[in-house]
C-alpha cells in the first residue's frame, strides 16, 4: 500500500513526498529483514532520483539495491541464481545508467562485469572459483590495436557503451 502511495505522490507532482515514502517503507522492510521488499522499495526511490536528474544520489540508491541483491544471492543454489538475477536487473541497469551519465567510466566497467557475464560464469565455474578481473588487468591483457565494447540496455532506444584500450576507458 505505501509503494502505492508513494507512485501515487509522484503522479501528482509531489516528489518529496514520494521519496519520504518509498525511504520510511525501505527502512520499514529492512527493520523486519524483509530484503526483496527493501530491495524493491530501494530501486523505486533510485528511480525517482533518476528521473530528477539526481544521478549520483540516483546511483547511490542503485548501489545499496545492488548491495541488498547481492546478499540475497549468495544463499541461492546455483541453479536458482539465474532466475533470481533476471528479475534484480533493473537495479544494475540503474546502476550503470546512472554512473554513466556522471561519466564514471571505471565503475560503469565494474558494474557491467557484474551484470553481463557472470550468470555465464556462475554456470560454468563453481562458486567461488572466480573473481572479477579488475580493469588494469583487463587492460594489460589488450594489445595495443584492440579495443573491447562493452554494452548495457537501458531503456528503447538507450545504452551504454564503453570502450576499453590497454591504455584508457570511455563511456
Amino acid at each position: 500500500v505505501q509503494g502505492n502511495l508513494a507512485l501515487s505522490y509522484w503522479q501528482t507532482g509531489d516528489q518529496q513526498k514520494a521519496k519520504a515514502t518509498y525511504e520510511k517503507l525501505s527502512a520499514s522492510y529492512l527493520a523486519r529483514n524483509l530484503y526483496t521488499d527493501a530491495e524493491v522499495s530501494i530501486n523505486n526511490l533510485a528511480y525517482l532520483y533518476f528521473y530528477d536528474k539526481n544521478y549520483e544520489k540516483a546511483a547511490t540508491y542503485f548501489n545499496r539495491a545492488v548491495e541488498i541483491t547481492e546478499q540475497a544471492r549468495k544463499n541461492l543454489k546455483s541453479e536458482d541464481r539465474v532466475a533470481f538475477f533476471q528479475g534484480k536487473l533493473s537495479a544494475y541497469q540503474g546502476l550503470i545508467y546512472s554512473l554513466a551519465k556522471q561519466n564514471k567510466a571505471e565503475k560503469v566497467f565494474a558494474i557491467q562485469q557484474q551484470d553481463r557475464a557472470r550468470v555465464l560464469l556462475e554456470n560454468l565455474i563453481p562458486v567461488g572459483g572466480t573473481n572479477p578481473v579488475s580493469l588494469n588487468e583487463f587492460q594489460s591483457s589488450l594489445a595495443s590495436d584492440e579495443v573491447a565494447v562493452f554494452y548495457s540496455l537501458f531503456g528503447a532506444g538507450e545504452v551504454v557503451i564503453t570502450t576499453v584500450s590497454n591504455n584508457s576507458i570511455n563511456v
